[in-house]
């Protein structure tokens, strides 16, 4: 196990356990470590439970310099076996919670009683969370980022947890989860036990401690503004015959020469899933004349012990800079004009929120996730017909000839970014952490439901 320290002499009151079974980066534990940034400045003590401490390492640095607020930050690392890992349903699947769970306990063994539990996912993947309760009975608050499937195991998951805090665009699936664990009941024999389940479904849809998550970035993650004045530059001028130039890894030269002063045209930033769509935008990069190819960034995390597909990455491709994780993202992304984001159905889209918040041109699917709904197209994005490479290399050449309207849309970005202050975004969330002190009345044992 990995434990990384901040001491205090003072004993902190409060106890909070996240955890964190995913392997590799992503938006969601951004979400949680901004949230970790903005608890109050009272004496604290945060334990981290995680598959990959790099990816809160950040929380560690922050700590007692530019946020000093936890007395005391652990990261520990948790284990897990690859092919358990992988498994998402069945035997495998339990026996990957299981073990997990039984970390779990072993670390409350060396550990201060922790006083709150917080699932940083949803019940599907923090299972072991719920299994290490049965044991424990503590509070238990659930962050939903993605979609669920209609499981009665993840049903019962959700009757247990004190709090459940979701993304917009997943209330649905939880709504269909619960509602088809009731209609599960309801087609046995009419029993005095599942008419209790039933009601107990209801009162979590309808009840207060059933809300909303509103994500945001903190002013620490609060991305460098583009140059406003690089986008009117006359994008005849940016192109010439030595410009182009493809950066594999640490700028391995494979094409022509390009200045690097100039600034860049495309920024794309995500995991290479399949769903993440890095192929719809390679595609339409093949698109152009390798001469007029605007010039691409690719910002990229390979996932790992995933049985999900997912696409190939770097590719030999002239005027396209691939870089792996970098630290330096936000270096990376100040130098481009237009943000593009090929995923579909994304849950929220992190990433757009922070390309808004630098001023950049948002290129975004009209898929009707979350921005589509949100945003204006010609106001401050411009959309493309989802999985159409052709429409989007279409909409970015158009983009790229319209100096004024790329403009406009930056600068509408910065207003639309204004709402999504995390000071003020996550403020609820750091009440009801602060506030919970015992599991709520209507929180239902999973001992008990298990029995049902």
């Amino acid at each position: 196990m990995i434990n990384i320290m901040i001491f205090s002499n003072k004993e902190s009151s409060k106890n909070l356990f996240f955890f964190d079974p995913i392997p590799f980066s992503g938006g969601s534990k951004k979400v949680v470590n901004s949230i970790i940034q903005l608890l109050p400045k009272r004496d604290i003590t945060i334990t981290v439970a995680t598959a990959n401490p790099s990816d809160w390492q950040k929380v560690s640095e922050l700590n007692g310099e530019l946020i000093p607020i936890i007395n005391t930050l652990k990261i520990i690392k948790i284990r897990n076996i690859d092919f358990l890992q992988q498994a998402e349903t069945g035997l495998l699947y339990f026996a990957c919670q299981i073990l997990l769970a039984s970390q779990l306990l072993f670390i409350q063994l060396f550990n201060k009683r922790f006083t709150l539990l917080i699932g940083t996912s949803g019940p599907g993947v923090d299972l072991a969370l719920y299994f290490f309760n049965y044991f424990y009975k503590k509070p238990l608050f659930q962050f939903v980022q993605g979609p669920i499937a209609p499981s009665r195991t993840i049903a019962r998951c959700l009757l247990c947890c004190t709090s459940l805090c979701y993304l917009a665009s997943t209330k649905m699936s939880i709504e269909n989860c619960l509602t088809n664990f009731i209609t599960r009941n309801n087609s046995g024999k009419p029993n005095k036990k599942n008419k209790e389940l039933n009601l107990l479904a209801e009162k979590v849809l309808d009840g207060d401690n059933f809300f909303e998550l509103n994500n945001g970035l903190t002013r620490h993650d609060w991305p460098t503004q583009i140059k406003h004045a690089n986008i009117i530059k006359n994008i005849n001028s940016i192109y010439s015959d030595d410009s182009a130039k493809t950066i594999m890894g640490d700028d391995k030269h494979v094409c022509k020469k390009r200045n690097m002063d100039i600034d860049r045209d495309i920024f794309w930033a995500a995991s290479i899933l399949k769903w993440k769509g890095l192929d719809i935008l390679l595609d339409a990069l093949n698109l152009f004349d390798e001469s007029k190819r605007p010039f691409s960034s690719i910002c990229y995390i390979k996932p790992k012990n995933t049985t999900l597909s997912a696409s190939i990455a770097p590719q030999d491709i002239c005027n396209v800079n691939w870089y792996e994780q970098p630290e330096n993202i936000d270096k990376i992304r100040k130098n481009h004009k237009i943000f593009v984001s090929t995923s579909v159905k994304e849950p929220f889209g992190l990433s757009v929120l922070e390309a808004l918040a630098a001023g950049m041109v948002v290129v975004i699917p009209n898929d009707g996730a979350y921005w589509d709904q949100e945003l204006v197209h010609g106001e401050n994005c411009f959309k493309y017909q989802a999985n159409n490479s052709k429409d989007l290399k279409d909409k970015i050449s158009y983009l790229l000839s319209s100096e004024k309207l790329m403009l406009t849309l930056g600068k509408n970005s910065l207003v639309v970014a204004e709402n999504y202050r995390a000071e003020k975004t996550y403020k609820p969330i750091i009440e009801i952490l602060m506030n919970i002190e015992s599991a709520a009345s209507h929180s239902y044992s999973l001992v008990h439901a298990n029995k049902h």
